[in-house]
């Protein structure tokens, strides 16, 4: 195992993205890069200088094939909560289990219990028009988080522990609000606002579903599909989003050492 630099897992990330890139025009199924990945598309046609990573919006009523496309034809592994119990993250991921992230925090949990390699963040855009949907998906998901933490020991405080072992007598651990937190996800009605009000922007990530529409924009010398709403789908993120932070905020947000697994 040995390490690589910035510039290698950014060149990996633009790897996995073409992948997906490919298969989604193979079966026709819609994308757009996201967040910082659409920001940085439009502010520097490509990465932004500090940021290290790559997402996408995949719309919910696509998703479920979505994943079985990359499970059956990428040649990168797919994370997630429908292939896995003990996954926590609200999002999926796109991995190269040929390599491998590891927090410079040695006990942080997340990469204890979950390891994976460079990967492309993969977000369904949720309907979410419906505000008690919105609110019952965010609370399925927070109490799942809660109880797998705790039953993983990471959970200090009596009294908490008291609630866990009471509610788990009564059937409701982690994995009853797993599968609660996965239903809700994919509920499917007509809905004309999406987002993905979880975990990164649980007040600003809703935006009008006639913002997306494709378009290609240039990243990294490649062209990707974004959303023509962009404007106001980053405005709502962001802000001023074409002025760039200050430059002691100008620091990526992942804290991690990368590696490449030799054979």
């Amino acid at each position: 195992m040995h390490e690589i630099d910035l510039a290698e897992r950014k060149k990996i990330s633009i790897e996995i993205l073409d992948n997906i890139h490919q298969l989604c025009q193979k079966h026709g199924i819609d994308y757009y890069i996201a967040y910082g990945t659409l920001l940085g598309a439009i502010r520097h046609k490509g990465f932004i200088p500090w940021d290290d990573d790559i997402d996408i919006w995949v719309p919910v009523d696509q998703f479920r094939r979505f994943i079985d496309v990359l499970e059956s034809e990428s040649k990168y592994t797919v994370k997630n909560h429908l292939t896995d119990n003990n996954w926590f993250h609200a999002f999926s991921k796109l991995s190269d289990d040929s390599t491998l992230l590891v927090k410079k925090d040695p006990n942080n949990f997340e990469h204890k219990q979950t390891p994976y390699g460079v990967a492309v963040d993969l977000f369904p855009l949720l309907n979410c028009e419906d505000s008690s949907h919105v609110k019952s998906l965010q609370n399925a998901y927070t109490t799942y988080t809660k109880l797998f933490l705790w039953e993983r020991g990471f959970c200090k405080s009596t009294i908490k522990k008291i609630v866990f072992f009471c509610m788990s007598a009564i059937g409701l651990n982690s994995s009853f609000f797993h599968k609660r937190y996965v239903k809700q996800q994919f509920k499917d009605y007509p809905s004309k606002k999406v987002g993905f009000p979880l975990c990164v922007y649980p007040k600003k990530d809703i935006h009008d579903a006639a913002s997306f529409q494709k378009e290609l924009a240039s990243f990294e010398g490649n062209e990707f599909f974004i959303p023509k709403g962009y404007d106001k789908i980053l405005t709502a993120l962001y802000g001023d989003y074409m002025t760039p932070p200050p430059p002691e905020k100008q620091v990526s947000g992942h804290d991690v050492f990368a590696y490449r697994l030799d054979d």
